[in-house]
């Protein structure tokens, strides 16, 4: 007669072997679509999410699919896996980068169903609410889901595990949410001349890109025939990539683009790059090795409606080898030191000791060091701490 101990013991031991079974199987799970149904209208610049604000979603639903190369069967000791919601930037390779999960999402049905290989299952969600937080505005773009493994098989193949959709209006993306626009410049690169060299007092003409980007979830118009809605006020080199910095040349005078050539609008979270950008670069002889970074500033117009956090809109890139600007050619400093002394006879057993001894510097006009004598000691020292210098 078994006791409710030894039951217990015994359902334990099949669970746990099922469970080994499971997790040595091998399954590509990814998650192949996400739309939207019954929630506000995504299209027509419609704003469908509000920042901290709760969102009613009434229903959302995504598909699951088994890319094998074995089959999942069906789950005896709970779900194969879930899947959960995030409010995401995305990396340069398209991958989620600092996701915020949405707790309030609901995963849809039961993941325990059998997945077949090159079968998919749809999985609908509903009745949500989602809340975009404001402090995610200059980065979060994307609305994701994730496939989180259970641990009850094995998947090799991670980077299909999520699908995003852009907070944008249209019909393949989240929504728009009315997080306010920031134009940012992100680089700024010399292409000609190629390579760019620098020498003092010598004026170069150079044609440079910047790139911008908008952080934030509301269009930046471009500038038109009429008005002038991104404009570059500001360009100079300088000891420090800083408006205030201590050694500085202002170029802006040199610089010249037409409206045209910043006419093209950015999107939300989007980039663009200006070309054809010309100004004219001259390193002063004074304090030439001073000069480290080329700088570049922009603004909103006069007349521009967009929202605009101007506290970075400067951006400032070394010169140097390898880099994106040139390299600068000061001259070698040098030193040169005259002396001149005026020797006259004493009595006091200094025959010829300099009265005065005049020090002057060729170099810096003007300049010159005069150093009156009265002692025969005090001759020497002079004489000797001049020759140690």
């Amino acid at each position: 007669m078994f006791t409710m101990a030894a039951f217990h013991l015994i359902f334990c031991l099949v669970v746990s072997i099922l469970a080994h079974n499971i997790s040595a199987l091998t399954c590509d799970l990814s998650l192949q679509s996400m739309y939207f149904c019954l929630g506000p209208d995504a299209e027509n610049d419609a704003i469908r999410f509000m920042k901290d604000v709760e969102t009613d979603i009434g229903l959302l639903t995504f598909h699951v699919k088994n890319n094998g190369p074995e089959e999942l069967p069906a789950s005896v000791i709970g779900e194969h896996f879930h899947v959960k919601m995030y409010i995401s930037a995305l990396g340069d390779t398209g991958s989620m980068v600092d996701p915020y999960e949405v707790t309030t999402f609901k995963g849809g049905e039961s993941k325990t169903n059998a997945l077949a290989v090159s079968s998919d299952k749809r999985y609908p969600t509903f009745e949500y609410n989602l809340k975009y937080p404001s402090s995610l505005c200059p980065t979060h773009s994307h609305l994701c889901l994730r496939i989180e493994n259970h641990g009850n098989y094995t998947d090799n193949e991670t980077t299909n595990n999520f699908t995003c959709l852009p907070f944008i209006d249209g019909p393949d993306a989240s929504g728009l949410t009315n997080c306010p626009s920031d134009v940012v410049p992100t680089s700024i690169k010399v292409i000609r001349p190629t390579p760019a060299n620098f020498s003092v007092d010598i004026a170069v003409n150079v044609t440079f890109d910047v790139a911008l980007k908008n952080a934030g979830g509301t269009k930046i118009p471009g500038s038109t025939s009429e008005l002038d809605n991104i404009v570059f006020s500001s360009v100079f080199i300088a000891n420090a990539p800083d408006e205030s910095a201590t050694v500085k040349s202002d170029l802006t005078d040199s610089l010249e683009y037409t409206r045209d050539d910043v006419s093209t609008g950015i999107v939300e979270w989007g980039e663009v790059t200006f070309t054809n950008l010309n100004v004219t670069i001259l390193i002063p002889e004074i304090q030439c090795e001073e000069y480290r970074y080329f700088c570049v500033k922009l603004q909103k117009g006069v007349n521009a409606t967009f929202d605009d956090d101007d506290s970075n809109n400067l951006l400032c890139s070394p010169f140097g080898d390898g880099g994106d600007i040139g390299v600068i050619h000061c001259p070698m400093p040098t030193t040169t030191v005259a002396t001149t002394a005026m020797f006259t006879t004493h009595d006091d057993g200094c025959a010829e000791r300099p009265n005065v001894i005049i020090i002057t510097h060729p170099d810096v006009t003007g300049s010159s060091t005069v150093i009156n004598m009265s002692t025969c000691v005090v001759v020497i020292a002079t004489l000797i701490s001049f020759k140690l210098s």
